[in-house]
């Protein structure tokens, strides 16, 4: 018989999520976005996410006309050709369920939008916290004909780019959502020509199966042409993401949380990044459409008006600082008009501050198939957060939010570069010179006939 299934190939572990995910189920009755859940109310990753995710990923680097490509993931290119694998859905016994707040960007004027009352517009969505567990089960069906070792290959491939947490799922994962680490990964594989096999394979006995020596396979080359930035910064001043609690007892404002951990959210600090990024290319450049072109292709852009719509390639992760205490400050409002202070307007805050002189934020970005005059971009933002000049965070106007370079390391492709604060100059490790490279880059961009590409 052709075509006739020969075996299967399991794939099994723990995945965890090691930064917050949010895959929606459109709009609740009291929050505007909530998470996907079963009829338990467990939250989960359904399978069409997940299979989805791990396929878009694997294409970047593997031709979809390559056999085994097809054979796994099926294909539309000579005919339709199904798929072979399965996914279930991944449920966790475990999720911790939270919400945070947005506010709505008007794409065009980069300001938050307003409802018809001129109020902003704010949104509030669900996000399953870092730390729960799923369990996966990726199975994969062997028919006559097929390179069983160069399937195994493919699967060995995705397993080692969930444990590096380069695949990720659901919405925002441009500003560090959805990051998955794979625990504890077996592969088996059931040969129905052996009766062994057959048997163990429909009682469901997967331990008397050895599975695959994982460490003897070769994964595919994942190599990628990315721009890595991770930037290690001390806090200068104080620092706060605001959040409301609603507890009468507690200060007006605390530093947001995830996972019982302060956060920096890294939509706070692509929006930093990004509002300094179109400071310095208009200040290099005097034609808006150099500022604009640049910036769409890094941070993507949605046109209400011509329904078009680009996903950015630059995504930025959430920071975790380290070594920091709140500390609650009261202050009082003043009367704009009278520069006096308003009756009974007392309120308070709890930022973050240093630390015994030892806080540490790690801000890591990440730009995908780079061009040299975005390394050179991101430089000069670098350069701007490392000397104090860009502050993150809000209530800046009270001189929060200043951080000081220690260290960075950055990968530019092939080019590594190590950054090191001594005194007060920089120890550069690497080439410098292709530093500059990349930084006149950005000024020939900017000032040379190349504006509206």
């Amino acid at each position: 018989m052709k075509d006739r299934i020969i075996g299967k190939i399991i794939l099994s572990g723990l995945l965890e999520n090691t930064s917050p995910f949010l895959i929606g189920n459109g709009e609740g009755d009291q929050i505007d976005i909530q998470i996907v859940k079963n009829s338990e109310g467990k939250a989960y990753i359904p399978a069409t996410s997940f299979a989805g995710a791990v396929r878009h990923h694997m294409e970047k680097f593997i031709p979809k006309e390559n056999k085994i490509f097809e054979c796994v993931f099926g294909s539309e290119n000579n005919g339709v050709y199904q798929s072979h694998l399965v996914v279930d859905d991944l449920i966790s016994d475990n999720a911790v369920i939270s919400s945070r707040d947005g506010v709505a960007i008007d794409s065009e004027k980069n300001i938050v939008k307003t409802d018809e009352k001129g109020y902003g517009m704010k949104y509030d969505y669900e996000i399953v916290e870092p730390g729960a567990e799923f369990k996966v089960n990726l199975e994969t069906t062997i028919r006559e004909g097929a390179d069983k070792e160069g399937i195994i290959r493919l699967l060995r491939t995705i397993v080692a780019e969930l444990e590096k947490e380069n695949i990720q799922i659901g919405g925002k994962t441009t500003s560090g959502f959805g990051k998955l680490k794979l625990h504890d990964a077996r592969i088996i594989g059931f040969d129905f020509t052996n009766r062994t096999h057959v048997s163990a394979w429909l009682n469901y006995d997967f331990s008397s199966i050895p599975p695959v020596d994982l460490s003897t396979i070769e994964p595919f080359s994942m190599e990628a042409n990315d721009l890595i930035v991770e930037a290690t910064f001390s806090l200068e001043s104080s620092l706060i993401v605001g959040l409301s609690i609603g507890d009468p007892g507690a200060p007006d404002k605390v530093n947001m949380k995830s996972g019982g951990k302060n956060v920096i959210p890294g939509t706070s600090i692509k929006g930093v990044i990004r509002h300094r990024a179109e400071k310095i290319i208009n200040t290099l450049s005097d034609n808006p459409k150099c500022c604009e072109s640049i910036i769409n292709g890094l941070f993507g852009y949605v046109d209400e008006k011509s329904k078009s719509k680009m996903k950015g390639r630059i995504t930025v992760d959430e920071c975790y600082p380290k070594n920091v205490e709140d500390f609650v400050q009261n202050r009082i409002k003043i009367d704009r008009f009278t520069s006096g202070t308003i009756e009974s307007a007392l309120f308070n805050s709890a930022p973050l501050w240093d630390s015994n002189s030892n806080s540490r934020l790690e801000i890591r970005s990440v730009v995908n198939d780079f061009n040299d005059h975005e390394a050179g971009l991101l430089l000069f933002v670098l350069k701007d957060l490392w000397n104090g000049d860009l502050a993150i965070g809000g209530e800046k106007a009270v001189g929060r939010g200043c951080i000081r370079g220690i260290s960075a390391v950055i990968h530019a492709g092939s080019e590594k570069f190590e950054l090191t604060q001594e005194g007060t100059g920089i120890k550069i490790t690497g080439n410098a010179g292709k530093l500059e490279e990349y930084a006149h880059a950005l000024s020939e961009k900017c000032t040379g006939g190349d504006n509206n590409a």
